[in-house]
């Protein structure tokens, strides 16, 4: 029944795989930080509370367009063993909110900004409410020895709780009230510590999948062992012959 339930039990790989991949985009897209590469950051347009010149940097929000399903993937698939079908939704609608966010940075018409970022925060409560919505029938459908039963769940809450905060950081920064490379700071020790969240939450998953396991395994050569013991016995004993007295 757990087999069916987690893929991971099926999968030992695809957890490490898409861990190793997001540390690696995040690697990748801040060494291009440090190339200094014109293609790597773009002056806004100003306009709508948006200070001419001020730097866009296209690259987190590639950052982010690649390794944010993996963290839904990780979170809702590996985690939990909801249905890619399940998971499909939200992940595409949150790409398209990620880009939405870029385009209200790069357009100069305020009307069009801050359409965009309403849009995004409406796409953002929907796919929320979807992750929510894994979350309700993870509790309803996991066995309740499945391993690190309650851990797996706060993945997907974490998840939507890291977004708003992104939301917010994000909002402050078209307004103003945060400076751009105050932001990126932000961005840059927020991402790195969700994944490093991330890779403790599957070693502890991990670690409890092996521990019950093998305590299954123990317990069935126990078991195994005192037949075999009974057996030798019925094998050995001494049969008495025996007599009755008229």
């Amino acid at each position: 029944e757990t087999q069916t339930l987690v893929p991971t039990l099926r999968s030992k790989c695809l957890p490490s795989l898409l861990l190793a991949s997001m540390f690696a985009t995040l690697g990748l897209v801040h060494a291009t930080y440090d190339t200094g590469d014109l293609f790597v950051s773009h002056a806004s347009r100003g306009g709508g509370f948006v200070a001419e010149g001020r730097p866009i940097y296209t690259m987190t929000f590639f950052e982010w367009v690649m390794d944010v399903p993996l963290m839904m993937v990780l979170s809702g698939y590996c985690a939990m063993g909801r249905p890619i079908s399940e998971l499909s939704g939200p992940v595409v609608v949150t790409n398209i909110y990620i880009i939405f966010c870029w385009a209200s940075l790069t357009t100069s018409s305020a009307t069009l900004r801050w359409s965009l970022i309403a849009m995004s925060w409406v796409m953002y409560t929907w796919a929320s409410r979807e992750m929510l919505g894994w979350v309700s029938n993870y509790e309803r459908t996991a066995p309740q020895d499945l391993p690190s039963r309650s851990l797996r769940p706060v993945l997907s809450v974490g998840l939507i709780a890291l977004f708003f905060v992104y939301g917010m950081v994000f909002t402050a920064s078209v307004t103003g009230i945060m400076d751009a490379h105050s932001e990126r700071m932000f961005y840059l020790c927020a991402t790195l510590t969700s994944k490093l969240a991330f890779s403790i939450a599957f070693v502890i998953i991990r670690a409890d999948e092996y521990h019950q396991m093998l305590t299954g395994v123990l317990k069935k050569v126990s078991i195994s062992n005192i037949g075999m013991v009974s057996i030798m016995r019925g094998t050995f004993d001494l049969l008495l012959p025996c007599t009755v007295d008229a």
